[in-house]
């Protein structure tokens, strides 16, 4: 086998394995949402992945977007909430995921199921955020900012 060859041999195997991490990644992302709309027992069309793309950290963002409503009428009044976005890698057997205007890491075996850890933290966020005092509300989140540890 040429030397060439032996190089075109390794950029095949690259790329598979790039490949094997993207799918990964994707499936946890998805694996992550489903898991959310269980958590908060809402229907799976509150909550929508809007963004997965690979960043140049290596991370993949994974922006959420979940809806919610005024008095329960889900056709009376929606609402949505801002930047619920989620750094997601893997590093051999487990996944790292970042909530990106926190900085706390958790981190999730493959065949892990339970991630309440990091939606106990998103639901706090949320819900600090909607109940933060007018005042604060309209000079500090503005932007759409949403707290999380």
């Amino acid at each position: 086998m040429s030397k060439f060859q032996e190089l075109c041999n390794s950029y095949e195997k690259l790329l598979s394995s790039a490949e094997n991490y993207e799918n990964e990644c994707q499936d946890f992302s998805k694996k992550v949402v489903k898991g959310f709309v269980d958590y908060l027992e809402c229907g799976k069309n509150d909550i929508v992945l809007t963004q997965l793309e690979l960043a140049d950290d290596g991370y993949y963002n994974c922006n959420i977007e979940l809806t919610v409503y005024e008095g329960g009428d889900k056709y009376a009044s929606r609402g949505y909430v801002p930047e619920i976005n989620l750094k997601i890698a893997r590093n051999v057997d487990e996944f790292i995921v970042k909530i990106s205007t926190g900085s706390k890491v958790y981190l999730f075996g493959k065949e892990d199921t339970n991630f309440d850890i990091l939606f106990d933290d998103i639901y706090r966020g949320i819900k600090s955020y909607y109940e933060t005092p007018i005042d604060n509300f309209i000079h500090r989140n503005m932007r759409g900012l949403i707290t999380f540890p």
